[in-house]
């Protein structure tokens, strides 16, 4: 039950003819405080949700999302506001919730079937937010989704796994507490993620120092290491023909830059040649 004061504000927000000029200025403010009653009532007034704020650069939903304003987004979705739109930094609403830690929202956006492998412009999913952040109750919210996909690289050829891991290790170098990266990483080892070869995770340091939930798990998929790795072989092959391609691309184009400078110097020389030459014979005379 929202206390009559918050209401109240609400209400002056969204009625103020100085504050909010525009529906979609009042329709944002509702939002924002998470007012299903005066968002319901804007878009029975037929105010799209639908826009794209070019200052904010994101939409309602974005901010729905950022707020933890679960109430609305239903609304908003019903209304036709894209649910997989991408805002600043290719963000969709269910990565920024699941940055921020949103729970409820990452909850009503996955209910509402939300796409969680739309990556941001880093490659990054929802999953990889949460992972980094030791997150472990978003990550289990999010791998609820029938079509989550644990095993995804980011732009940096790393999992969500791996930064859950990662993390870990650096906190606790410096002493600070990783349990929450470590129940993470034990929930998305349970719904099938492996440690890819490759990853910047050292198998060795797991499999020497066990940590907290997390070791059975983990120690567990340190065997499935070689065929992980028989699975990755195409992968490294491509990569491998990209790199011989891009170094004989270099090898070309300094070909051709030194056949266009030949000419130049082979006409340098006989000009110098010539002077040489003419400056010998005044001097004989």
């Amino acid at each position: 039950m929202r206390h009559p004061i918050i209401s109240l504000i609400v209400s002056l927000l969204t009625t103020s003819t100085v504050y909010a000029a525009t529906p979609q200025e009042r329709l944002r403010a509702a939002v924002i405080y998470d007012d299903y009653s005066i968002v319901q009532s804007l878009l029975a007034a037929r105010v799209d949700p639908t826009g794209f704020d070019p200052v904010y650069r994101n939409t309602l939903l974005h901010v729905a999302a950022e707020r933890d304003a679960a109430m609305v987004i239903p609304a908003l979705v019903e209304a036709g506001a894209d649910i997989n739109a991408r805002g600043h930094s290719g963000w969709t609403p269910l990565i920024v919730a699941a940055h921020n830690g949103r729970l409820n929202a990452i909850s009503t956006l996955v209910e509402l079937r939300a796409d969680p492998n739309v990556p941001g412009l880093s490659g990054q999913r929802a999953l990889h937010h949460t992972a980094q952040r030791g997150d472990w109750e978003a990550t289990s919210r999010l791998v609820a989704h029938p079509l989550i996909e644990v095993n995804v690289f980011d732009h940096i050829h790393g999992t969500p796994f791996d930064r859950a891991i990662a993390r870990a290790r650096f906190l606790e170098h410096w002493r600070i507490s990783a349990e929450g990266h470590w129940i993470t990483a034990a929930i998305l080892a349970a719904h099938g993620a492996i440690l890819l070869p490759g990853a910047p995770t050292a198998l060795l340091d797991l499999a020497t120092t066990p940590r907290a939930e997390a070791l059975p798990i983990i120690e567990s998929l340190l065997a499935e290491q070689r065929t992980v790795q028989e699975e990755r072989a195409p992968f490294l092959t491509r990569l491998a023909e990209r790199l011989a391609l891009r170094e004989n691309q270099r090898r070309q184009a300094e070909a051709n830059v030194s056949a266009v400078l030949q000419p130049s110097s082979t006409i340098c020389s006989s000009v110098v040649a010539a002077h040489s030459s003419h400056c010998a014979s005044h001097a004989c005379l």
